[in-house]
């Protein structure tokens, strides 16, 4: 049994992850086959195009069905959603982590994806690290007091206990019941109730690696890491959020770029050069281009 860094990266570089649904998606899945198949994931992070986890004491065949189970029930949904085809996912499984300097510099690198590829300054700010909800149910919004919300909102928190009493993910459409009707602020408390509710960081495990909570957030902060065996991702993801944004005053929202013809695919994408100025790179990568 050993510990493993578990990277799912898009297919050539492309985007997976546009928008906070897809997000949603991708860690309620997670969290309900990590618990169903019992694993300890100590560090995790989801960036535009790759996720990553550190899965420790593991056999390799574990593993490897949990991502084959992972994979193909999210790009099955995410194709549905989005209306395309085709794989999705480069899945990897690197080496094991086996000794404790290894291990404690790939959760530093883990964590520090987000601060590395320019989405916030600390680990503990990104919301997809998972490390702001150890001490709070509701990091980036307001506590959500059901005495006194609306009707709509708790239907919303009904539909979200139910999935999670039942051990099951939260899809596209049973997301749709969830947020249909809420205001921003609601969506956004939602958002941080669901993640509390499927959080599958193992804190406890954290702790013990670093002595406390406290301590693992300022070694996190003090060292980006480093993973010597796999290709750099890095670089600039603020530019995506960018685009995404863009994208959308133009009424595109998702990973629906495939599907659209080679004249307005060319519109859109010099639209993106000029006000958001990616790499062509970037640019291939978030418009699901294939590589020349």
């Amino acid at each position: 049994m050993e510990a493993y860094h578990v990277i799912s990266k898009g297919k050539d570089g492309w985007g997976i992850f546009y928008r906070t649904e897809d997000c949603l998606v991708f860690l309620t899945l997670f969290s309900v086959l990590v618990r169903e198949m019992g694993l300890s994931v100590v560090a995790f992070s989801i960036m535009f195009n790759h996720t990553h986890a550190l899965v420790e004491n593991v056999s390799i065949p574990k593993l490897v069905l949990f991502q084959i189970r992972l994979a193909v029930t999210f790009v099955k949904n995410y194709n549905e959603e989005y209306k395309r085809t085709g794989s999705l996912f480069q899945v990897f499984v690197k080496h094991p982590k086996n000794t404790m300097k290894l291990f404690l510099s790939c959760v530093a690198y883990i964590f520090n994806n987000p601060v590395m590829g320019r989405l916030c300054h600390r680990p503990e700010e990104n919301r997809w690290t998972l490390l702001a909800y150890r001490n709070n149910h509701y990091p980036f919004s307001r506590k959500i007091d059901r005495k006194y919300c609306r009707g709509r909102l708790r239907d919303a928190l009904k539909i979200v206990d139910a999935c999670c009493r039942k051990g099951e993910f939260l899809n596209y459409a049973t997301l749709r019941r969830i947020f249909e009707d809420l205001t921003i602020m609601e969506k956004n408390q939602v958002e941080d109730y669901i993640i509390s509710k499927y959080n599958f960081l193992d804190y406890t495990r954290l702790e013990e690696l670093y002595g406390s909570f406290e301590e693992c957030i300022i070694a996190v902060n003090a060292t980006a890491g480093a993973e010597y065996d796999l290709e750099d991702e890095g670089g600039d993801h603020s530019c995506y959020r960018r685009m995404i944004a863009a994208a959308a005053k133009r009424g595109y929202k998702g990973a629906n770029f495939e599907t659209l013809p080679p004249a307005e695919l060319g519109n859109l994408a010099s639209y993106l050069l000029k006000t958001c100025k990616p790499s062509r790179k970037q640019l291939r990568r978030f418009l699901h281009l294939s590589v020349p």
